[in-house]
């Protein structure tokens, strides 16, 4: 984590990594946005409640690290959304069905007119069967780093 530390701070100065420790319950059939409880770095990026600040315009990279837990039917989703295009999906991610835990990758560049904010967000549609977004092992974290190249 260090290195990636030294290399945010080379950019614009502007930047964030949070994580998840623990998991979330997703409703079914509901857009939800994920919630990070530990801060790990940031500096002008501010964050409350699932919502990224991003106080100035600029390209911004996202990049986010992911585990649902099995799901035995109906497909899972993942996306970065932002409060200016609230209806468009960036680097949208879908699963369906499988037998195993599910962890991936998604990465974006966008151009941001700022001050706005960005989430992560993710969806479900399992009848009768909850749904964890987050850790169901010790070892699984969910990571979001955020940085501004330019």
């Amino acid at each position: 984590m260090s290195k990636l530390i030294n290399r945010i701070t080379h950019y614009d100065n502007i930047f964030a990594i949070y994580r998840k420790t623990t998991t979330q319950a997703i409703p079914q059939n509901t857009d939800t946005k994920i919630t990070f409880d530990t801060e790990i770095k940031s500096n002008k990026i501010t964050y409350s409640s699932g919502n990224f600040y991003l106080p100035e315009n600029g390209l911004y990279n996202i990049t986010c690290e992911c585990f649902y837990s099995v799901n035995l039917s109906g497909n899972r989703s993942c996306w970065i959304e932002t409060d200016l295009n609230p209806n468009e999906k960036y680097s949208y991610f879908l699963r369906k069905s499988n037998t195993s835990p599910l962890a991936f990758n998604l990465s974006t560049t966008l151009y941001i007119s700022a001050p706005t904010n960005i989430k992560l967000m993710t969806y479900h549609d399992s009848a009768n069967q909850t749904v964890d977004f987050g850790t169901t092992r010790q070892d699984y974290y969910i990571d979001i780093n955020i940085y501004k190249l330019s």
